[in-house]
């Protein structure tokens, strides 16, 4: 089931969870005001039927939204064996998008320049998300010679874009 169905199933449950709680709380305000003498038998019956339908709907809440927690990203993460800062890194941070479209050109081994050339990105920014890549252990240096260096996608650096391209379905 795609997140957008789940959130928009979420949303209706939670919405008619709530007024169906609304509902009862007034019938039960409006039946049990014994002051005004307003015990009437109409209410009663409102108060009776809506309760089964609160208590449904939060149910009902209750397991799509345990549903929709087991299938969210991070848990998607966590299984593939990403943790919560490689996470954070690609999807939270500022410059994930920048990230990724490093990764993916880095399919071949490549040097900084070229990568900015292909992404567009400026050589210092490509230089600071590689660090950043480096330090993860999702890119690798190739060759090295001097102060250029040929950087490639590791092992987990590949199965992070398979991860990502099954997200983005």
């Amino acid at each position: 089931m795609k997140r957008q169905t789940i959130s928009a199933l979420l949303i209706s449950l939670a919405v008619i969870a709530l007024s169906s709680t609304v509902a009862a709380i007034y019938s039960l305000l409006i039946a049990g005001d014994f002051r005004s003498g307003a015990n009437e038998v109409g209410s009663t019956v409102l108060q009776v039927s809506i309760f089964p339908i609160a208590i449904a709907s939060w149910l009902g809440f209750g397991v799509v939204f345990a549903f929709w927690r087991g299938n969210s990203g991070r848990t998607t993460w966590r299984r593939a064996g990403f943790d919560k800062n490689v996470y954070d890194l690609m999807v939270k941070m500022r410059g994930g998008n920048s990230r990724l479209e490093l990764l993916r050109n880095l399919e071949s081994p490549k040097q900084r320049n070229e990568l900015s050339q292909l992404t567009g990105i400026d050589w210092k920014e490509v230089d600071r998300q590689i660090g950043l890549l480096l330090s993860y252990g999702l890119v690798s240096v190739h060759a090295e010679s001097g102060s250029v260096k040929i950087y490639k996608l590791t092992e987990q650096g590949g199965l992070l874009l398979k991860l990502m391209g099954e997200l983005n379905k």
